[in-house]
C-alpha cells in the first residue's frame, strides 16, 4: 500500500470502491492474483468503470482465482494444452461468475517466454511474477481486465491468442 508500490492503484481503487474484496481475498486459502500496474489504470476507459460499483465488483473477481499458480505450473500447464498447431489454451475459473482466465505461453525471438493471460475480452502481459503472500501468489500484469479499450484492428493485430 505503499504510494510507490508498483500495484497502488490497484491497492487504492480496492480499498476506496472494492467493498468487501479485500476481506475476501484476504480470508482465502491458496489464490493467485493478477494485480494490474500502476500504468493500467491510467488507460483510457479504465477510470470511468470506478463509478459503477457493480461492474468495478465484477472486474476485481475477473483478477483472481482459487488455485495457487506459480508461473511455472502456468506454463507448464499451458504449453501441454498445445495441440498441433500450437493454439491451446490453459484455463481457470475465476470468481466473477461464469469467467475464466486464459493463458498462452509466447515464444521470444531470443528464445524468451512470455505468459499472457486474457480475462473478459482483455489479453494481458505477466511483467513481474510470482510475488509471494501468506495464502497466495501475486503476479502484476500490464492491463486491467474485463475493460476493453482496443478497436478491432488493434486487438487482431496484438492479441497472440488470435494470431
Amino acid at each position: 500500500d505503499k504510494e510507490d508500490g508498483p500495484v497502488y492503484k490497484f491497492y487504492q481503487a480496492i480499498r476506496d470502491y472494492g467493498d468487501d474484496f479485500m476481506d475476501i481475498i484476504t480470508r482465502l486459502q491458496d489464490i493467485t492474483l493478477f494485480a494490474p500496474s500502476n500504468a493500467a489504470w491510467d488507460e483510457e476507459g479504465v477510470k470511468h468503470i470506478l463509478q459503477d460499483k457493480k461492474r468495478f465488483k465484477e472486474i476485481l473477481n475477473l483478477h483472481y482465482v482459487r488455485e495457487k499458480l506459480p508461473l511455472d505450473k502456468i506454463k507448464q500447464k499451458s504449453l501441454n494444452q498445445m495441440p498441433l498447431d500450437g493454439k491451446g489454451f490453459y484455463g481457470v475459473p475465476t470468481a466473477a461468475s461464469w469467467k475464466s482466465l486464459y493463458f498462452n505461453v509466447v515464444e521470444g525471438s531470443n528464445g524468451s517466454q512470455m505468459v499472457t493471460v486474457e480475462g473478459g475480452g482483455v489479453n494481458a502481459t505477466v511483467i513481474t511474477a510470482n510475488i509471494a503472500a501468506t495464502n497466495g501468489i501475486i503476479h502484476i500484469i500490464d492491463r486491467v481486465l474485463g475493460i476493453p479499450y482496443t478497436t478491432v484492428l488493434d486487438k487482431l493485430r496484438t492479441d497472440p491468442m488470435l494470431k
